[in-house]
C-alpha cells in the first residue's frame, strides 16, 4: 500500500466516522489533519505531475527556455528558431515534441522506481 493509498483509506475512516474521537480538541484534531490529507492527496506527485504535461506542453516550454537562457551561456540560437512556439517551423515542432514525449517517459518511469540502496549503508 502506498503512502497515498494510506491517506486514503484514514480519510475514509474519518468521513464514515470510524475514527474514535474523545474530546473536541480531538475532533479539531482530526478536521485539521483530515483538511491538510486532502491538500496533499490534490496535488499530484512529481511523476503524476509530468504525465498531466501534454508532449507539446514540455517542448513548448523548453524552447521557450532554451531561447530565453542560449544568450546567458554565450549562445547565439538560428534564427529560424527564434521565434514563438507558434512560428517555428512544423517540422521542428514534431521533432521537439517527440523528444519531450521520450524524455517525459523515461523520467516517469525513473521516478516511479525505487531509489538504489546505497551500498555503504549496507554492512
Amino acid at each position: 500500500m502506498t503512502d497515498r493509498d494510506a491517506l486514503r483509506e484514514a480519510l475514509t475512516h474519518i468521513r464514515d466516522a470510524d475514527a474514535p474521537i474523545s474530546s473536541w480538541d480531538g475532533w479539531r484534531e482530526v478536521q485539521r489533519l483530515r483538511d491538510i490529507a486532502a491538500a496533499a492527496l490534490a496535488t499530484p506527485p512529481p511523476a503524476e505531475a509530468l504525465a498531466y504535461a501534454s508532449d507539446e506542453q514540455i517542448a513548448q516550454r523548453f524552447h521557450a527556455a532554451y531561447e530565453r537562457l542560449a544568450p546567458t551561456f554565450g549562445y547565439e540560437t538560428r534564427r529560424e528558431s527564434a521565434v514563438p512556439w507558434s512560428d517555428v517551423p512544423s517540422s521542428n515542432r514534431r521533432l521537439m515534441t517527440a523528444v519531450a514525449g521520450e524524455v517525459r517517459a523515461a523520467l516517469t518511469a525513473s521516478l516511479a522506481e525505487p531509489p538504489p540502496e546505497d551500498e555503504e549503508a549496507v554492512e
